[in-house]
């Protein structure tokens, strides 16, 4: 084996040790320029501490690290999103922190615009084939054979027998005529048709005729085939002429029975098909057409009677059932730019909506105040302010404009930004929930501040107790509780007495009302808390409005997590101050925040 040079393998130990010594030493130290270029971007105090934020809630600000007060993320430093080739008031994020907030875009397209009208209603029966059964002369029941509601009856099937000395006079008065048949024929037709008149059967008659014996007691039959309803008459009791002895309801065909608010009651029409669920089949859809539409509106419930006829040969639809029914129809025969109502903040007047930036390079956002023209479904027209193959943020609005706030753009709460209002934080205890998401949009248009009667008062802090139970056993992640507190809260929704409040109020509870107990039924008919969550969601929704809107007589706290929903957040009500999330339970407990405190 040949030696190496003894200088030749000094060297080449040197050039090993150099690069072992970089690889252990030199990678940790950030060159001069990038560390400046570093600091340059992070956001800093005026006494030039780094502000650290919290990727997923941006109103987190404070000058030292940690962990986010509300879901316990690392903080980050805060970026400074100023950039002299940007719009003053445009917003640039990392890619970190879009996908951290889960933002997503959507690009603004003209369509033709439906809406949906959801109207609660309920199985009834169809009155056109449904029968009274009255008595033809006074009498005793002297025999009920069919003697529960309920009970199938083919038509001419015996359902009672009947003792009446007038019909023993017409016996009489029958077989006295049949001995002078041939010389009195004109007399015997009377008296025979006198007891036809009386329901009596052909066939029993002939037999009165045959046997020649007068009967003490005739029967009473169906006449007609189906199921027994108002059964009035019991054994032994005494019937009067015209009396309803009972009724025979077809259920071969239903109706249903559903109530329209006054303000769509030009949209619905004779003919128009309609599409509904049931409460009692749930995963079911039926659908039916639209028979008649009530030309007057009741004055206690301000709602309008409309009414569908269903088959129902496999008699599944049952009288007494609760219905939601869904009609879709269309705002507008010309297409209209449509935006998703998650993508729209409110703040009194003005509506704004979050622009993405296409030509840049990182994600950049801007806000847009739009005018808004009518709801279709899910979705605003708008009028003006952005235009067809704009790209907006349908979700995580909230986060950004959160994040605008802070850094002092114009945004939802920010009207002249560069005036350095929001440049320190941003306060929640000034933004009410109507002022975050579509959600919330609804309920501020809706807020109102009605006069409160004792009575609805307490009725409605009964109902509320109901509520906060329910609210409780989601806390708890406990199904079987949630469906008890759901079937509670549906008793409280419906009892509820309104009938002191003025005509106004009256109509915007009924409003609340509606929706929210039919939210409340969903959650009784369900053992699954993943579908009793989504519909704690409405059901919160319409009781805050409530809530805001009426005197409530107590302290209670509006309560919002932005990460619920899919991250397009969800609000509920608390007694307590401190979060406990009926959304995630332990899994998240104290995700949340305080939006306001209703006193």
């Amino acid at each position: 084996m040949k030696k190496l040079n003894p200088y030749l393998t000094y060297a080449l130990l040197l050039v090993v040790g150099i690069l072992i010594g970089s690889l252990f030493f030199g990678g940790s130290k950030t060159p001069q320029s990038d560390r400046s270029e570093h600091i340059e971007q992070t956001h800093t105090d005026e006494e030039g501490n780094i502000i650290y934020t919290c990727s997923m809630h941006p109103s987190v600000r404070q000058d030292e690290p940690g962990n986010c007060p509300i879901c316990g993320m690392e903080l980050i430093p805060a970026d400074d999103n100023s950039s002299d080739s940007l719009d003053p008031n445009a917003l640039k994020m990392t890619e970190t922190a879009l996908k951290l907030a889960n933002i997503q875009t959507s690009e603004v397209t003209a369509q033709s615009p439906e809406k949906t009208i959801d109207l609660p209603g309920k199985v009834t029966f169809d009155q056109t084939k449904t029968q009274n059964v009255t008595a033809h002369f006074p009498g005793r029941i002297t025999k009920l054979i069919t003697d529960f509601e309920g009970a199938f009856v083919e038509k001419g099937d015996v359902v009672a027998e009947v003792y009446s000395p007038d019909l023993v006079s017409a016996q009489q008065e029958l077989l006295e005529a049949v001995k002078i048949k041939k010389s009195q024929p004109g007399l015997y037709e009377s008296a025979r048709k006198k007891l036809l008149r009386w329901e009596i059967s052909p066939s029993v008659i002939d037999n009165i005729e045959t046997e020649g014996e007068i009967r003490t007691s005739l029967p009473i039959t169906s006449p007609a085939t189906g199921y027994v309803t108002n059964l009035i008459i019991r054994e032994q009791s005494y019937v009067n002429r015209g009396s309803v002895l009972f009724s025979v309801a077809d259920l071969s065909t239903v109706w249903v029975e559903f109530e329209a608010y006054e303000s769509v009651m030009n949209e619905i029409s004779e003919g128009d098909n309609v599409s509904y669920t049931l409460n009692a089949l749930p995963g079911e859809t039926h659908s039916g057409k639209v028979t008649y539409v009530n030309p007057t509106i009741d004055s206690k419930k301000q709602t309008l009677s409309i009414r569908a006829e269903s088959e129902n040969s496999n008699l599944k639809l049952k009288p007494g059932m609760l219905a939601q029914a869904q009609i879709s129809m269309q705002v507008s025969q010309h297409p209209q730019l449509l935006v998703p109502k998650s993508a729209i903040l409110w703040t009194g007047k003005r509506s704004i909506v979050f622009e993405k930036l296409t030509e840049h390079e990182e994600p950049t956002f801007i806000a847009r105040e739009v005018l808004l023209g009518a709801r279709s479904g899910d979705f605003y027209i708008v009028h003006e302010g952005i235009q067809q193959g704009d790209h907006i943020v349908t979700n995580g609005t909230f986060k950004v404009d959160a994040a605008a706030q802070l850094a002092d753009k114009r945004s939802m709460m920010n009207t002249e930004p560069g005036t350095g209002s929001n440049a320190t934080g941003h306060d929640h205890g000034e933004i009410q929930m109507e002022e975050k998401t579509s959600d919330h949009s609804q309920q501020s248009q809706q807020r109102q501040n009605f006069e409160t009667p004792e009575s609805f008062s307490t009725a409605f802090n009964q109902l509320i107790d109901h509520y906060l139970m329910l609210k409780d056993a989601l806390v708890a992640s406990d199904a079987q509780k949630a469906q008890k507190a759901g079937s509670d809260l549906t008793r409280s929704l419906r009892e509820i007495n309104k009938s002191e409040l003025s005509e106004n109020a009256r109509g915007f509870w009924l409003e609340q009302q509606t929706s929210a107990e039919i939210q409340a039924q969903k959650i009784a008919n369900s053992t699954e808390l993943k579908p009793q969550r989504e519909a704690f969601i409405e059901l919160s929704n319409r009781l805050i409005i409530a809530t805001k809107s009426f005197n409530f007589g107590a302290v209670i706290y509006h309560q919002y997590c932005p990460m619920a929903n899919n991250n397009k957040g969800a609000d509920w009500l608390s007694t307590r101050e401190e979060i406990e999330n009926p959304y995630y339970g332990d899994m998240m407990m104290s995700c949340g925040e305080v939006i306001e405190k209703i006193d």
